[in-house]
């Protein structure tokens, strides 16, 4: 007895999951084989509206079928015809051709509730408040778009600093939105911009290079340093985007004297201010300035073709820069006088009264006028943190 006991418990146990399996295909043999008996009431919901116009849909569940690969009912892939009547009843026809193999394969699905758009997850972007003074910059007496022609350290932040307190979108150096200081901007330069516009072929060579700024007041920049692809050699980018090897230093890229035509192609009648100061105090802080400015002209002008040779000693650079301080400046007043188009403005930044003639040459307030940017070893060399472009 003591080994027979525990085998009728487990016969037990497998009579009793066999007839519970059973008892669960016969129930649902039985649910099939019902549901095509169903009358018009048991096709209605609760409140007797007819249910089968947008709550149900006849599909057929075979997944390797072709029929529902492609979309179509079960009825429709064995041509039966399934309407619904005035009543919104379900009403099919011939369903002696129904197999009844494959009734477990039909069933009433809810329709698919309509999806609802995702919710873009992260942050939302804040309004940038980069320009206090609205979207409307006020009126001058010569006409809005204005270009600072001159060189840099030559007034080019003073000149920013007059226009952008009152209320001109201003540039200086970088690109391409407006800005309130004459340091803070970017990270793009317009030099970069602009030598861009150049490499592709622009109609304008400020294309994308600052939409709706009034004053350009420094659009010269170091030119980008990249290596050359066949010899792996660091060089300065040409305006071609080829890689120049002639000179080992960082060159300037001077738009308003190797590229004026362009200039005036594009903005045919802009304001022209030439800013100058007496030229030995220029080239005294062009030589004193950091990342070697005085260098940068140099290779500049020598990959230009405009000088023979790079300055050698101290002497032979500041000759150099005399030399191209007049040759630019007797180069805007004469494309100025050619081109009666353009308004030019002429300002000694030194005069004690430079103010008093910017503003009365513009209609604005001269109170705004003030030195900035002064050439201090050590403590304005924002330049370099620039060498390479963006």
């Amino acid at each position: 007895m003591a080994t027979i006991f525990p085998l009728s418990v487990r016969r037990l146990r497998f009579v009793f999951a066999g007839g519970l399996c059973l008892w669960l295909m016969l129930g649902l043999l039985h649910s099939s084989s019902q549901l095509f008996q169903l009358d018009e009431q048991e096709f209605q919901d609760r409140n007797g509206v007819p249910a089968l116009q947008h709550q149900l849909d006849v599909k057929y569940r075979k997944r390797s079928s072709s029929s529902a690969r492609k979309g179509r009912t079960y009825f429709q892939s064995r041509n039966l015809s399934a309407n619904h009547n005035s009543n919104g009843v379900l009403v099919v026809g011939n369903l002696s051709a129904l197999p009844r193999n494959n009734l477990s394969q039909i069933v009433l699905s809810k329709p698919k509730k309509p999806k609802q758009a995702k919710k873009r997850r992260g942050k939302k972007k804040k309004k940038s408040n980069w320009w206090p003074f609205g979207h409307e910059s006020p009126a001058m007496d010569l006409p809005k778009l204005v270009f600072v022609m001159g060189f840099p350290k030559a007034g080019t932040s003073s000149i920013f600093s007059f226009f952008q307190p009152q209320g001109f979108r201003s540039q200086h150096w970088y690109c391409c939105n407006p800005q309130v200081d004459p340091q803070q901007g970017g990270p793009a330069l317009m030099a970069g911009c602009m030598m861009k516009n150049l490499r592709t072929n622009a109609t304008n060579i400020f294309d994308k290079c600052g939409k709706g700024i009034d004053v350009y007041s420094e659009i010269n920049g170091p030119r980008r340093r990249v290596v050359d692809k066949q010899t792996r050699r660091e060089g300065n980018q040409l305006d071609d985007g080829s890689v120049d090897m002639s000179t080992t230093g960082p060159r300037i890229f001077f738009p308003q004297h190797f590229h004026l035509d362009k200039i005036h192609d594009a903005f045919p009648n802009a304001t022209w201010i030439l800013n100058h100061r007496p030229v030995d105090d220029w080239v005294d802080s062009v030589m004193d300035w950091g990342d070697h400015l005085d260098k940068q002209f140099a290779n500049e002008y020598y990959a230009q073709k405009v000088i023979s040779k790079l300055p050698s000693n101290q002497t032979d650079m500041r000759h150099f820069l005399k030399t191209i301080y007049h040759d630019h400046m007797s180069l805007i007043r004469s494309f100025a006088e050619e081109h009666p188009t353009h308004t030019l403005v002429e300002v000694t930044i030194t005069d004690e009264d430079a103010g008093e003639r910017l503003a009365d040459a513009f209609g604005l307030e001269s109170k705004w006028w003030h030195h900035r940017n002064k050439n201090e070893k050590g403590t304005l060399q924002y330049y370099a943190r620039h060498r390479t472009q963006r």
